[in-house]
Protein backbone atom coordinates (compact mmCIF):
# COMPACT_ATOMS: atom_id res chain seq x y z
CA UNK A 1 0.00 0.00 0.00
CA UNK A 2 1.26 3.18 -0.60
CA UNK A 3 -0.24 7.34 0.06
CA UNK A 4 -1.74 8.41 -3.17
CA UNK A 5 0.60 11.55 -3.49
CA UNK A 6 3.37 8.95 -3.83
CA UNK A 7 5.97 10.99 -6.63
CA UNK A 8 7.04 9.48 -9.73
CA UNK A 9 10.39 9.59 -8.14
CA UNK A 10 9.60 7.39 -5.14
CA UNK A 11 7.89 4.94 -7.06
CA UNK A 12 11.29 4.29 -9.15
CA UNK A 13 12.55 3.95 -5.89
CA UNK A 14 10.49 0.91 -4.70
CA UNK A 15 10.62 -0.45 -7.87
CA UNK A 16 14.30 -0.43 -8.29
CA UNK A 17 13.91 -2.03 -4.84
CA UNK A 18 11.92 -4.91 -5.89
CA UNK A 19 8.40 -3.58 -5.66
CA UNK A 20 5.75 -4.73 -9.02
CA UNK A 21 2.36 -3.96 -7.77
CA UNK A 22 0.29 -1.87 -5.37
CA UNK A 23 -2.50 -2.65 -2.90
CA UNK A 24 -6.16 -0.95 -2.77
CA UNK A 25 -8.33 -1.65 0.12
CA UNK A 26 -11.99 -1.64 0.62
CA UNK A 27 -12.79 -3.30 3.64
CA UNK A 28 -14.54 -1.17 5.70
CA UNK A 29 -13.25 -2.19 8.77
CA UNK A 30 -9.48 -1.63 7.48
CA UNK A 31 -10.09 2.24 5.44
CA UNK A 32 -12.84 5.14 6.05
CA UNK A 33 -12.16 6.13 2.60
CA UNK A 34 -11.32 4.37 -0.67
CA UNK A 35 -11.69 7.05 -3.53
CA UNK A 36 -11.41 5.03 -6.60
CA UNK A 37 -10.91 8.12 -8.75
CA UNK A 38 -7.49 9.11 -6.90
CA UNK A 39 -6.75 4.85 -7.23
CA UNK A 40 -6.99 5.03 -11.13
CA UNK A 41 -5.23 7.77 -11.18
CA UNK A 42 -2.25 5.71 -9.51
CA UNK A 43 -3.03 2.48 -11.65
CA UNK A 44 -2.48 4.42 -14.86
CA UNK A 45 1.06 5.74 -13.11
CA UNK A 46 2.14 2.17 -12.53
CA UNK A 47 1.25 0.74 -16.22
CA UNK A 48 4.80 1.90 -17.57
CA UNK A 49 6.55 0.37 -14.83
CA UNK A 50 4.58 -3.34 -14.99
CA UNK A 51 2.94 -3.53 -11.89
CA UNK A 52 -0.12 -5.09 -10.75
CA UNK A 53 -2.73 -3.99 -8.49
CA UNK A 54 -4.13 -6.08 -5.68
CA UNK A 55 -7.66 -5.38 -4.52
CA UNK A 56 -9.24 -5.85 -1.02
CA UNK A 57 -13.15 -5.90 -0.27
CA UNK A 58 -15.71 -7.99 0.47
CA UNK A 59 -18.27 -9.36 -2.00
CA UNK A 60 -21.33 -6.71 -0.76
CA UNK A 61 -18.44 -4.57 -2.88
CA UNK A 62 -18.61 -6.23 -6.17
CA UNK A 63 -21.47 -4.92 -8.02
CA UNK A 64 -20.14 -1.10 -6.62
CA UNK A 65 -16.31 -1.88 -7.68
CA UNK A 66 -17.04 -4.07 -10.85
CA UNK A 67 -16.91 -0.56 -12.79
CA UNK A 68 -13.75 0.51 -11.02
CA UNK A 69 -11.80 -2.94 -11.47
CA UNK A 70 -12.98 -3.28 -15.54
CA UNK A 71 -11.50 0.41 -15.52
CA UNK A 72 -8.11 -0.71 -13.97
CA UNK A 73 -5.24 -0.37 -16.89
CA UNK A 74 -2.96 -2.96 -15.68
CA UNK A 75 -3.52 -6.85 -14.34
CA UNK A 76 -5.75 -6.87 -11.27
CA UNK A 77 -5.39 -9.56 -8.48
CA UNK A 78 -8.50 -9.92 -6.13
CA UNK A 79 -7.45 -10.32 -2.75
CA UNK A 80 -9.02 -13.52 -1.11
CA UNK A 81 -11.75 -14.64 -3.49
CA UNK A 82 -13.32 -11.22 -3.06
CA UNK A 83 -14.55 -12.54 0.32
CA UNK A 84 -17.65 -14.06 -1.06
CA UNK A 85 -19.89 -15.66 2.00
CA UNK A 86 -19.68 -19.56 1.46
CA UNK A 87 -22.33 -20.34 3.28
CA UNK A 88 -24.22 -19.77 -0.21
CA UNK A 89 -22.27 -23.31 -1.64
CA UNK A 90 -20.79 -22.72 -4.58
CA UNK A 91 -23.87 -22.09 -6.75
CA UNK A 92 -24.46 -19.02 -4.44
CA UNK A 93 -24.46 -15.22 -5.77
CA UNK A 94 -21.74 -14.10 -4.23
CA UNK A 95 -19.48 -16.85 -5.98
CA UNK A 96 -21.64 -16.78 -8.99
CA UNK A 97 -20.98 -12.87 -9.48
CA UNK A 98 -17.29 -12.92 -9.12
CA UNK A 99 -16.93 -15.87 -11.21
CA UNK A 100 -19.22 -14.02 -14.13
CA UNK A 101 -16.59 -10.88 -13.79
CA UNK A 102 -13.84 -13.67 -13.83
CA UNK A 103 -14.99 -14.35 -17.21
CA UNK A 104 -15.73 -10.71 -18.24
CA UNK A 105 -12.46 -9.03 -17.50
CA UNK A 106 -9.20 -10.97 -19.19
CA UNK A 107 -7.22 -8.91 -16.51
CA UNK A 108 -8.73 -10.11 -13.45
CA UNK A 109 -7.32 -12.70 -11.67
CA UNK A 110 -7.92 -14.10 -7.98
CA UNK A 111 -5.81 -14.68 -4.97
CA UNK A 112 -6.76 -17.84 -3.45
CA UNK A 113 -5.84 -17.26 0.07
CA UNK A 114 -7.48 -16.58 3.19
CA UNK A 115 -10.31 -19.40 2.74
CA UNK A 116 -9.51 -20.77 6.43
CA UNK A 117 -11.01 -17.13 7.87
CA UNK A 118 -14.31 -17.69 4.97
Amino acid sequence: MVDRAITDAELARLHADGIRGVRFNFLKRLVDHAPKDAFLLLAQRIVPLGWHVVVFFEADLLTELTPFLAAIPTIVVVDHLGRPDIGQGLGGADIGAFVALLDTQPHLSAKVSGVDRL
